[in-house]
């Protein structure tokens, strides 16, 4: 895309920093709006969080930070007193790793699953695919524990507006 010019708007949703519960409607909204009532507007409307969990699903991604993973767990697998959070971390790595295997055998298909018509008439497989992602998501953002969503360093976000422009 050539640099934008006076007639030219891009409105960019960055990745979000919680689980969506939907697409953000407010750029199609605002693009609608622009380009019915600024005569000769072009708007260009960018939703990067596809791109992000995308990212962050991906196969390089879940292996990093299973490596993280493992790395967090056996330091405090060595100690020989743990502190409450320190408690509380080896539980959830322990958890976490046990759905190392699971997450790497399914996450393709549970990922697909949403794709199809089914995906949202069948509720028990619906919420088995669902608690897969969910898996896969905890995997890949271990090393934000016990933030998670909640805070992610940005410095490490393989998207730049640069390289979108």
């Amino acid at each position: 895309m050539n640099a934008l010019n006076r007639n030219q708007l891009c409105l960019i949703v960055p990745p979000t920093v919680f689980p969506p519960d939907g697409p953000l409607l407010a750029v199609p909204l605002l693009k609608a709006q622009l380009e019915a009532n600024v005569p000769g507007t072009v708007v260009h409307g960018i939703d990067l969080n596809i791109g992000y969990f995308y990212y962050l699903l991906s196969e390089e991604k879940i292996a990093s930070a299973v490596e993280i993973l493992k790395k967090k767990f056996s330091e405090l697998n060595q100690k020989l007193i743990l502190s409450f959070d320190d408690q509380k971390a080896f539980n959830y790595y322990y958890r976490l790793l046990s759905q190392v295997l699971l997450v790497k055998r399914r996450l393709g298909a549970a990922l697909a699953y949403f794709k199809t018509e089914e995906a949202y008439s069948n509720r028990k497989r619906y919420f088995e695919n669902y608690k897969i992602i969910q898996s896969a998501l905890k995997i890949s953002l271990v090393e934000h524990y016990p933030r998670g969503f909640q805070s992610f360093d940005f410095g490490a976000n393989p998207f730049s507006s640069g390289s979108i422009l």
